[in-house]
């Protein structure tokens, strides 16, 4: 898009039924927007670095318990590349992954959270 104005469009690749878009956001730091598939029921992911509608690369990131779902994709560190909060909202445990592009550069438990609440992100 452009302001209001689409000034391109395109068709990405298929891909398999069994996986969803769990978060679209920059994890590379290209200023452009990737994908995070999965596959909730095995708990296999996948990241597509884009440029525009082309795939510039692609990978498998580590499986997951399928307990855990992606609350939220964000830059927690700062360092302008997206990040991934996972949580499992029936026990309220959550865990950080620390990425670089399809990589993981970090991860580690953050506090438990009362699971009456959900997580929303925002730029404050």
């Amino acid at each position: 898009m452009d302001g209001t104005n689409r000034s391109d469009r395109g068709a990405i690749p298929t891909w398999s039924s069994d996986f969803e878009v769990a978060g679209v956001a920059d994890f590379d730091g290209d200023g452009k927007a990737d994908i995070l598939w999965r596959d909730q029921e095995t708990g296999k992911n996948r990241m597509w670095l884009m440029d525009g509608t082309n795939r510039s690369d692609r990978g498998a990131i580590p499986t997951w318990n399928n307990d855990f779902e992606v609350a939220v994709v964000a830059d927690f560190d700062g360092d302008s590349k997206a990040d991934i909060l996972w949580r499992d909202q029936e026990t309220g445990k959550n865990r950080m992954w620390l990425m670089d592009g399809i990589n993981r550069s970090d991860r580690g438990a953050i506090p438990t959270w009362n699971t009456d609440f959900e997580v929303v992100s925002t730029d404050i």
